[in-house]
């Protein structure tokens, strides 16, 4: 029998600053990595979000739960430190759950840039 251990995995996608972008963004990475990752939200403990400055329009912690997603989940939200160069309109995620293998990363929309490392050891 192979028990369940806590894990943490990362997720980022660019978005525009409007109400809808943000909730359909959220939304998708959010149920990509569910389902990459094949976990059941039963399994996640936390998800903490991060944004760029430029994300204003809302919270999307607050449109996830919206969506129908999290209820139960603990959700938190923070600024993204602002460093000089650095790309706008990204929302990262670092999710918390307990599950039987490593993560498996999500990068969306144009946020692939970040993660230009891993992906290029993927092909």
């Amino acid at each position: 029998m192979f028990l369940k251990k806590l894990y943490a995995g990362r997720a980022a996608i660019c978005t525009q600053n409007t109400i809808t972008d943000i909730q359909t963004a959220v939304v998708t990475i959010y149920t990509r990595f569910l389902e990459l990752n094949s976990l059941a939200e039963t399994d996640i403990v936390s998800v903490q979000f991060s944004l760029t400055d430029d994300i204003t329009a809302a919270n999307p912690a607050t449109l996830l739960r919206s969506g129908g997603y999290a209820s139960t989940t603990a959700l938190f939200c923070s600024r993204e430190p602002q460093i000089v160069g650095s790309s706008p309109g990204i929302i990262r995620l670092l999710f918390h759950y307990y599950g039987k293998k490593k993560p498996q990363p999500v990068y969306l929309n144009g946020a692939e840039k970040l993660r230009a490392d891993w992906f290029q050891g993927q092909q």
